[in-house]
């Protein structure tokens, strides 16, 4: 099941499966304040107690804003028993830039984890 969230120019596609849900990131997220937007889809997949992930392979631009609710939800998903699993892609050099920093939030057992494709 796939619901469709879209404010401005990003867009969040949750897919919904068994045993993950997978938000598609697309388009551009550059709002002053994208928390507003974003947080409530990712509090609402959060709450599935499923594995997440983030896939950010087909956003074109992302502002530093928008790091705030991944970093919440990072947080969220340390101090619970779920898992998160982020997906850029290192063919685009902001992305790289952005998610390698993301990196140090990688946790040992692998409930945090980000990579590039």
């Amino acid at each position: 099941m796939e619901e469709v969230h879209t404010e401005k120019n990003l867009t969040l596609r949750v897919d919904e499966q068994e045993n993950e849900v997978t938000v598609h990131w697309e388009g551009k997220s550059s709002e002053r304040d994208p928390a507003t937007f974003i947080s409530p889809i990712l509090n609402g997949v959060l709450s599935k107690n499923k594995k997440i992930i983030l896939n950010f392979k087909k956003l074109e631009y992302m502002n530093s804003s928008t790091v705030t609710p991944l970093l919440r939800i990072m947080d969220e998903i340390k101090s619970s028993t779920g898992s998160i699993l982020i997906v850029f892609s290192r063919n685009l050099k902001w992305q790289e830039l952005s998610f390698t920093a993301l990196e140090i939030f990688k946790t040992p057992d692998g409930r945090i984890n980000v990579v590039g494709e």
